[in-house]
């Protein structure tokens, strides 16, 4: 059976950790790429997270990623920069 190519999680804040479930079933699936709702700063930055200790948990799901990579599951994180629609522009 061929699996998908790619899975784009685009999932917010409060679904960050509940990616866990969506890459597991993407292993089964199987899926070759897996890109998690990564898109903002890089959360592999300790100065990231100390600025927005929320992406801690995007930090987590990134570490889940790395151990489920003996699994076959490819991914990548696209840091896209500063969050600017997190700053009021006057």
């Amino acid at each position: 059976m061929r699996g998908q190519d790619t899975v784009i999680s685009a999932v917010g804040a409060t679904g960050f950790v509940d990616q866990k479930k969506v890459i597991d079933a993407s292993i089964r699936a199987p899926v070759k790429r897996f890109i998690p709702s990564e898109f903002a700063s890089d959360t592999l930055s300790d100065a990231v997270i100390q600025l927005v200790p929320l992406f801690e948990q995007k930090r987590v799901v990134l570490d889940y990623l790395k151990s489920k990579e003996s699994e076959g599951l490819a991914w990548s994180g696209i840091a896209t920069a500063l969050l600017f629609d997190w700053v009021r522009m006057r």
